[in-house]
């Protein structure tokens, strides 16, 4: 059981809340989406939109994830970011983080 300090204001959180809201110099075609993971749970966005005012080149999604802390007993705990094509289903760009700490 988890122990609670006298001095702590708010439980510990179960889940990582995250906000994709766009990219930076990705050709805008309509069809590119975020895969988000830890471990080997992943959740996928709707594929990228173009609001008006903003650069072509900076496709945006805006929207929320939420994914479970629970980690396995063994590995690092990393949140993975990758943008993929879905109609040439490539690569086009990607990021990792470790929060183990």
């Amino acid at each position: 059981m988890e122990r609670i300090h006298l001095f702590d204001l708010v439980e510990p959180m179960q889940c990582l809340f995250i906000k994709i809201v766009k990219l930076r110099g990705l050709a805008h075609d309509g069809s590119s989406y975020v895969k988000i993971g830890m471990w080997t749970h992943y959740v996928r966005s709707k594929s990228a939109i173009h609001w008006l005012g903003e650069p072509t080149h900076s496709p945006g999604w805006h929207q929320f994830f939420a994914l479970s802390r629970n980690k396995p007993s063994r590995g690092s705990f990393k949140l993975k970011i990758f943008v993929w094509d879905s109609l040439s289903r490539a690569f086009l760009s990607g990021v990792c983080f470790d929060l183990s700490n």
